[in-house]
Order: C-alpha cells, then structure tokens, then sequence
C-alpha cells in the first residue's frame, strides 16, 4: 500500500501506521519543482511517500530499475484554470508506485481517489481498479480522465494497425 503524506501530519501518520499493523518497507520522497511561497519558511516542495505492507514475507515489488533511489524527482502538474482535486498527482508519480507494487491483472484500491488519476493509470497498465471518492463534485474531472484515456488508446490501436499495414504484416 502507498500512502502519500505532507510534512506537518507525518508524525501523526506514522503512528497511525504503526497501530494500524501495517510495517513500512520504504520511505520514498517525491520532489516537485514549485512549492507555495514562504517568507520566514524554506518553500515546501517534497511529499512522502510510504510504502506499506502487512505481511514482510508475502508482497509484490517490481524492482524499476538496477538501483532505484528513494528520491524521486518528477514534476508536479499546473492546471491553470482547471478544476481539480486540489493534489492532483502526476500520473509519473502515480505510475512508478502501481509498476512497482502490483502485476498485471492485480486489483488496485484506491480510498480516495480524487481526480482520477490512479483509475486512469490503472487502466493504462492493464489493472483492474476500484476507485472511492465522497466528493461528488469531482465525478466529471474523472470521467473525463477517463474519456482521454480512451482516446489515447485508440489512437494508439490505430497507429499500431497503420504500422502493420505498413510493413506488410
């Protein structure tokens, strides 16, 4: 499981954590390139990232890569105009956390899924994903995600068909 948490409620979080009998196998830091501008602070531009587990002998970890840091830095999307969740995540962000923790076919959970984006990426890597979100209002942001994602796919069968065609395949 992935729990993405600010600095200011993290104590809090990880004793929660902790009662609750999950055990953190990772501790990631995602770092973002804006933060909301301070005069006696230094800016906030970094979140945390947990990753928990129940059982230490009994869970997936899809290694990304020969020596994956737990610093990741990937931008924070600006939507200018846009209604959004208000932490709309990256779907980079979003991506790196399911490749890593889950298989194809897998079932993701995502408690509370604001704008979407962990339904659309779920989508994307071929997992199922049930999404629960309270906010109402959020409903049309989502489902246009989703209508985007299914164009991409489209589009993306069409230009595989071209290329075959193409090549005589």
């Amino acid at each position: 499981m992935w729990l993405v948490s600010g600095w200011n409620n993290l104590r809090y979080v990880l004793d929660a954590v902790e009662d609750a009998g999950f055990i953190q196998l990772n501790h990631v830091i995602w770092k973002y390139q804006f933060g909301v501008f301070t005069r006696r602070r230094f800016v906030t531009s970094h979140y945390h990232l947990l990753l928990l587990v129940k059982d230490e002998e009994d869970y997936t970890f899809n290694k990304p890569e020969h020596y994956p840091e737990d610093v990741w830095i990937i931008k924070r999307p600006y939507h200018h105009g846009e209604e959004t969740a208000g932490n709309e995540l990256p779907d980079e962000l979003v991506e790196r956390c399911i490749k890593t923790s889950s298989n194809q076919g897998d079932l993701v959970v995502d408690p509370v899924l604001g704008s979407g984006t962990t339904m659309r990426v779920c989508l994307k890597l071929n997992r199922r994903c049930l999404g629960i979100e309270i906010n109402s209002q959020l409903e049309k942001r989502i489902k246009e995600k989703l209508k985007n994602l299914a164009r991409i796919c489209e589009e993306q069968q069409n230009n595989l068909r071209n290329d075959k065609r193409e090549s005589g395949a």
